[in-house]
């Protein structure tokens, strides 16, 4: 029997069972479109957390006090990210002398290794903002204005980049310019305006362009470090230090290099190193391992739906190799070889499982754009369409075997005295 033949014939029956076909095919659909859609916010979430690290710049190390807890939170501390991180002070709350800290002290000795090119020691703290009759609790970060093009993560949108000759001076990020202090009818251009922290004045020099949030640096607003040691009352300890890699120095030797100078000052082994130095790498690292975990979890939940789905499509099977025992004895009787009854309900089986992958993957486009409406980054790619596609296909094939053989077994006397 020519192959022609046989997916007619798989055609035709499918078409006889028009209805349960169309609800066995609904299951494969519900169980590819939630596997599709589960997985592309795995996907999106690793190509979100690349974008964002690698735009605060592979060369970017960053060092936080307090190493036992870093250890316990993964190191999670975006680099360059300027929001304080972990070291960010509740306001008015002065780090104390048992507490893990880094001094300003010792950021000017970091200076001097080889491989650094800038370091930017910042202090971070929640505090008022207000601007005219509106006021924000929002994250402000004191920066040194030497480092901090290099240090913040974020182009400009408008103005200028703090400076040596600025005192009380500020850049906000994109949020705090174009939101915070804009009503939905209001369009209100902070630059050069004059807002207040803690009741002290500060004029607006420039804004950042949007960074995606995940930083912080969106809903920050940084001021020079001089500035920032006055309104925090800290002239000692540094909150985060920032450091920028030489070009031509490889990231990771420098950032050893950092580590074994800070164990030295503060005499200590690295088993009880109070500090933690995070690389880019090492964020981004860390972050696609818990997405390929969360990818794997999402994936094994909706692969439920679809395993429904396949018993479905076997208990389809099944009938339509009962309902149609007569015609498998007319095809035997005329010739038809066991190879040629069993390829024709492997067929039906796979374009059961074949048209609900495909009607599954344009379902999981809805999917995911129903949850990028709710925050979450999907990425539907080219192979997670194909990987969709093709699994139903073999959950069709593999649900169709046995239905199959079960058929191709039927002896033709029999087949066609059945009732």
């Amino acid at each position: 029997m020519r192959l022609e033949d046989v997916f007619d014939i798989a055609r035709t029956n499918i078409r006889h069972r028009h209805v349960r076909s169309w609800l066995t095919i609904l299951g494969i659909v519900i169980g590819v479109g939630a596997i599709v859609s589960l997985i592309s916010v795995s996907l999106g979430m690793q190509q979100d957390i690349e974008e964002r690290t690698n735009s605060l710049g592979a060369n970017v190390i960053t060092i936080t006090p307090g190493g036992g807890q870093a250890q316990r939170m993964g190191g999670m501390m975006i680099p360059g990210a300027g929001g304080g991180g972990g070291g960010m002070r509740p306001p008015g709350e002065e780090g104390s002398s048992d507490e893990p800290a880094i001094t300003f002290k010792e950021a000017d000795d970091l200076r001097t290794l080889p491989g650094v090119y800038k370091l930017d020691a910042q202090l971070s703290e929640r505090m008022t903002v207000e601007y005219q009759s509106k006021n924000s609790s929002l994250t402000v970060v004191g920066t040194e204005p030497d480092s901090f093009e290099e240090s913040v993560g974020a182009e400009l949108a408008d103005g200028r980049y703090l400076n040596m000759n600025d005192k009380y001076s500020a850049v906000l990020g994109y949020r705090v310019a174009t939101q915070t202090f804009n009503d939905e009818d209001e369009d209100e251009d902070m630059m050069n305006r004059q807002i207040e922290i803690d009741g002290v004045p500060f004029r607006v020099v420039g804004y950042l362009e949007e960074s995606g949030g995940m930083g912080g640096s969106d809903n920050s607003v940084y001021i020079p470090l001089d500035a920032a040691k006055d309104l925090f009352e800290e002239q000692e300890n540094a909150d985060t230090l920032i450091v920028v890699a030489r070009e031509g120095y490889d990231v990771d030797t420098v950032a050893e290099t950092v580590k074994k100078e800070l164990l030295f000052l503060h005499g200590v082994e690295e088993e009880d190193a109070d500090f933690q130095v995070t690389t880019a790498a090492s964020v981004q690292s860390t972050v696609s391992s818990i997405a390929d975990t969360l990818g794997l979890f999402l994936g094994g939940i909706a692969a439920i739906s679809l395993l429904v789905g396949g018993i479905g499509v076997v208990n389809t099977m099944f009938m339509s190799v009962m309902e149609q025992t007569k015609t498998i004895g007319v095809l035997k009787s005329l010739g038809a070889k066991n190879r040629d009854v069993m390829l024709i309900f492997v067929c039906e089986a796979v374009v059961l499982g074949f048209v609900g992958g495909v009607m599954g993957v344009v379902l999981s486009f809805f999917g995911a754009a129903l949850l990028s409406a709710f925050g979450l980054s999907t990425a539907i790619t080219l192979e997670l369409v194909a990987l969709g596609i093709i699994f139903s296909s073999i959950v069709g094939i593999v649900a169709g075997v046995v239905p199959a053989r079960n058929a191709a077994s039927i002896s033709p006397v029999e087949a066609l005295r059945y009732e």
